[in-house]
């Protein structure tokens, strides 16, 4: 046991456990509304796996049949809208130039490579981008707008006492704009390998595994920072959970490719996968602590 317990999350909720039982979810949250407790941790890795990856469109069920979404949908829908029809038709408008580029006088005694692979090339690097880099543009504009989700989410499964560990607006704007920094050199870094991972057979899933955990990085922002989480304690945890948080980057790559959900549900489906994937993360892996 910890000697600073005030140090340890609640291996249920996340938050700070003072005491047993937690104060703020009494050792308990569901799975789903109305459904069995969650006993969180992890399992066997394709199940885990599957289950990221298949909660992030049974989130959007949610956010159409419960009535405690209702209100809260508008804003999020609109800001999603605008943001990815935007880097859709960039991306579009991207692959056109890239493959023009590419079709172009320059290529010497390749030139007889031209014929066939420059659609493929420019596709692949459109493809790649969008994947990689769509879900951090996306979170950054429509997150503001997704914290009534995720509080709602938290409080549909854990309680009304899930509230967010408070700061003042300073410390947020720092702490929002360091977790973008961050996030954004390790895609940089992530980008390179990616792209030249695509153009080798099984390359291309390596590829789109590696910028699918990135996203899970990316996407599970909200859910530490409620709870005052830093990106060194995200990726700590969703290293230890990888086969979850795996599975749900995935969901993310594909969801985003998806006509009309990415336009309106990728956004709050996003928000509403990681609040609740994260109450079936073990939260204290370098503690060594029980979830029982």
């Amino acid at each position: 046991m910890p000697a600073d317990r005030t140090a340890v999350s609640c291996p249920f909720c996340g938050y700070s456990l003072a005491n047993e039982p937690c104060a703020t979810c009494e050792g308990e949250v569901l799975a789903r509304p109305g459904g069995p407790p969650i006993r969180p941790g992890r399992g066997n890795f394709l199940l885990d796996l599957a289950h990221g990856f298949c909660a992030f469109f049974l989130a959007t069920a949610q956010l159409l049949t419960r009535k405690e979404f209702r209100g809260k949908l508008g804003i999020a829908i609109v800001t999603n809208l605008l943001v990815v029809a935007a880097l859709l038709a960039a991306g579009w408008y991207g692959f056109q130039d890239f493959s023009s580029w590419l079709t172009g006088e320059h290529w010497g005694w390749l030139d007889f490579l031209r014929s066939w692979s420059a659609a493929a090339l420019a596709l692949a690097l459109s493809i790649i981008t969008l994947a990689l880099f769509g879900p951090l543009v996306i979170e950054v504009v429509t997150g503001p707008f997704l914290e009534p989700l995720a509080d709602t989410t938290e409080k549909l499964l854990g309680g009304p006492s899930m509230q967010p560990v408070h700061k003042t607006t300073w410390a947020s704007v720092a702490n929002g704009a360091g977790i973008f920094v961050q996030t954004l050199l390790l895609q940089v870094v992530v980008f390179i390998p990616c792209l030249l991972l695509s153009f080798c057979g099984v390359g291309l899933a390596l590829a789109f595994g590696l910028g699918a955990f990135v996203n899970a990085l990316l996407w599970f922002e909200i859910p530490f920072t409620r709870r005052g989480g830093n990106t060194r304690t995200r990726l700590a945890v969703l290293r230890h959970n990888w086969a979850r948080a795996l599975g749900f980057g995935l969901a993310i790559q594909i969801g985003l490719f998806i006509p009309l959900f990415n336009l309106f549900f990728l956004a709050p489906a996003a928000i509403v996968t990681a609040s609740t994937l994260y109450l079936h993360l073990e939260k204290n892996p370098r503690t060594g602590r029980s979830n029982s």
